[in-house]
């Protein structure tokens, strides 16, 4: 089975489309990750969403990194991203101004981009 889904995920992905919705989410759970703000402001918007309860919520609660050899870790990874949509759209909503400020990383001014971007939308519609 596992060989199966690796043969579908390697021709999906043979595609320049899906490449670059991967980059864009890898890149948005790298640079989270890599945040004391963004996590603590997205850990607030699961919690008020409710994402972290495990009874309601289940499978990886977290944003996951794909590892380049795992193709169930890449799905994994897309997978997380989808499922933390609205809490990345309400932490932008509160915190635009101080992702988007003076005092904003490179990091924090990508993930806005991402989140804002077509490539976001496309997620959660592929």
């Amino acid at each position: 089975m596992m060989h199966g889904f690796a043969l579908i995920m390697g021709s999906v992905f043979g595609h320049s489309w899906a490449v670059n919705i991967l980059k864009q989410c890898q890149k948005l759970v790298t640079v989270t990750k890599g945040s004391h703000k963004l996590r603590h402001w997205l850990r607030t918007e699961m919690d008020s969403l409710k994402l972290s309860d495990p009874v309601l919520y289940k499978g990886p609660t977290w944003l996951v990194v794909a590892a380049t050899t795992r193709f169930s870790s890449t799905y994994n990874c897309m997978l997380s991203v989808l499922r933390l949509q609205q809490a990345f759209n309400n932490m932008l909503q509160k915190h635009e101004v101080e992702l988007t400020g003076s005092k904003a990383t490179a990091g924090q001014t990508a993930a806005v981009k991402i989140i804002k971007s077509k490539v976001f939308g496309e997620i959660l519609t592929s």
